[in-house]
């Protein structure tokens, strides 16, 4: 047989010019978020672990999509420029240049040293000529802490900000954290993920306790007070429910690995070595190259699958979460939800009859779907968009055991939808962006 060799393509010198027309050209660091909804590691070969080819590695965020997802749906965007971070300085000339702004979705970032470390003044001033324009802004703090920041974050801030019209921030304390600093061009309006419908506004279906769903979330370490309170929560609720569904979307990895498994989501780990055939019809290893670039397709692998054990990710299940009750025990087992794809876990918001749990964008999934959610906050980053929102919510640490629907309604929420819908068109507007709202 004979052997053939691949050559790389030669590259093509693309003849951009920048548009004399809306919608204006973006830019966007790929460490953050692409806008059609793609982390940055969506070239991750499988190989190391559960890997997924848009995710990475286990465990996967699916809520971080979402969010990239529903603001790619709200602009309206033709063309848009990825770079990294540490991009050689004549790609920030060429992006500076093409670009009219570069849109920053970096959701937990107001706490400290965020921006002194990535986003340094130096950086700010040397690179960066466009506006900056932030999207869904929001702290990142325990409940009981202080909201601060460092001298060099507050620099840095100040720089953003004068450089465009206004930034857009999850909830009143992130607004106020920056106004302490005499940052005052904010727009609070929550997370652009509720705008997914695109429609004006929201009608919110009568709740039922058929079908609750409860977005969980990973709290370990120091956090275990909070994971206590959550899982007895988790109880009561799902003793209430007729149908109970535990949804998995963050740092689940125990019931992740299990359910990815048991759902044929993936066959477990893989490992790759890649082949070349001689001449002489010797097969020889070769070294592992990023094979999903351009430059090195391989024309032979030898793939060697490792089957994990269904039932010793059952085990693992049933052991992580032995303080719950055995109902909730089964839930996990048998009726928990993951995927890796956004449009699985809207499809599986809508046929929920009230969705809770303590995630952020997990509630949001149903609330952006009129799904009626009652929100569990375990930290500032949750609560102020509960708050925001003006949905039913609950403190977790004040230990409630069931949830009364008749003692709730999410007529303020509807209100409150049709504000911030107007709100984010007069953000985009505001700044030169074209959006379909």
């Amino acid at each position: 047989m004979t052997h053939i060799t691949s050559t790389p393509a030669e590259p093509i010198e693309l003849k951009l010019e920048k548009p004399l027309h809306k919608p204006p050209r973006l830019a966007i660091f790929t460490r953050h978020s692409l806008l059609d909804g793609r982390p940055s590691f969506y070239n991750s070969p499988p190989g190391s672990g559960m890997t997924h080819p848009f995710l990475g590695e286990a465990p996967f965020n699916v809520g971080d999509n979402f969010v990239s997802m529903a603001i790619a749906r709200a602009l309206n965007v033709e063309e848009f420029l990825v770079l990294t971070h540490g991009a050689p300085e004549a790609v920030f000339e060429y992006v500076n240049e093409m670009c009219e702004a570069l849109i920053v979705v970096s959701q937990n970032s107001l706490h400290p040293g965020f921006f002194g470390k990535y986003l340094p003044r130096s950086f700010l001033e040397k690179r960066i000529k466009i506006p900056m324009i932030f999207v869904s802004l929001g702290v990142q703090f325990e409940l009981d802490e202080t909201p601060h920041l460092t001298q060099d974050d507050i620099t840095s801030l100040k720089i953003i900000h004068e450089r465009c019209a206004s930034s857009q921030v999850r909830g009143e304390i992130s607004a106020d954290l920056l106004a302490q600093h005499g940052i005052h061009n904010t727009r609070v309006l929550g997370c652009p993920s509720i705008l997914w419908s695109l429609e004006p506004k929201m009608k919110i279906k009568a709740p039922s306790l058929d079908r609750v769903g409860w977005t969980l979330t990973e709290m370990g370490g120091d956090r275990s007070a909070l994971q206590r309170a959550q899982l007895n929560f988790m109880d009561g609720v799902a003793m209430q429910a007729q149908s109970f569904v535990p949804i998995a979307q963050g740092g689940e990895y125990v019931l992740q690995e299990y359910l990815t498994i048991r759902d044929g989501l993936s066959l477990g780990k893989r490992i790759d070595t890649l082949l070349q055939l001689m001449d002489d019809g010797r097969v020889m290893e070769r070294p592992r190259t990023n094979y999903y670039g351009i430059e090195s397709q391989p024309e032979l692998m030898r793939c060697r699958l490792e089957r994990p054990s269904l039932q010793q990710m059952r085990d693992n299940v049933k052991w992580y979460y032995r303080d719950c009750s055995l109902h909730v025990i089964l839930a996990l087992l048998e009726d928990a939800f993951f995927s890796t794809e956004v449009a699985s876990y809207m499809y599986n918001a809508r046929n929920l009859s009230l969705m809770t749990g303590t995630r952020l964008h997990g509630n949001i999934m149903g609330l952006s779907q009129g799904v009626p959610t009652f929100y569990a906050y375990h930290d500032l980053r949750v609560k102020e968009m509960a708050d925001l929102f003006d949905v039913p919510r609950c403190d977790i640490r004040d230990n409630p055991d069931s949830i009364d629907i008749d003692a709730h309604d999410w007529s303020r929420f509807e209100k409150r939808y049709s504000t911030l819908y107007k709100g984010f068109k007069s953000f985009f507007e505001e700044n030169g962006l074209s959006h379909v709202l």
